[in-house]
C-alpha cells in the first residue's frame, strides 16, 4: 500500500503543485486521486492546488509513485509491504 507523507509531499506541505505519482500510476482507474482545494501559500494568498491521496482498494503495491517522486531525498510517498517492510 502506498503512503502520501504529508510533511514531504509538495502540495499538501509546499502548497504547490505536483500531479507526478497521479499520472505515473499504472492502475487503470488510478490509485492515487487529486483533490483540488483553496489554500494560503507563503505568501498569505489564496491558491488552488491539487492533493493527492491514496485510494487503498485501487493500490497493487507496485512502487511505481515511489520511484518518480521529484522529491530530493527520502520519496514523499512510500510503499509498504504487509507486515511493516518497505519496498
Amino acid at each position: 500500500q502506498a503512503y502520501i507523507n504529508q510533511n514531504r509531499c509538495l502540495p499538501w506541505a509546499e502548497r504547490r503543485d505536483c500531479i507526478v505519482c497521479e499520472e505515473m500510476c499504472p492502475v487503470p482507474n488510478k490509485a492515487i486521486q487529486l483533490e483540488k482545494v483553496e489554500v494560503r501559500n507563503g505568501d498569505g494568498e489564496l491558491v488552488t492546488v491539487q492533493r493527492p491521496y491514496v485510494v487503498r482498494d485501487r493500490c497493487i503495491g507496485c512502487g511505481i509513485c515511489e520511484y518518480k517522486c521529484p522529491v530530493s531525498g527520502e520519496a514523499a510517498i512510500r510503499v509498504y509491504v504487509p507486515g511493516g517492510g518497505t519496498l
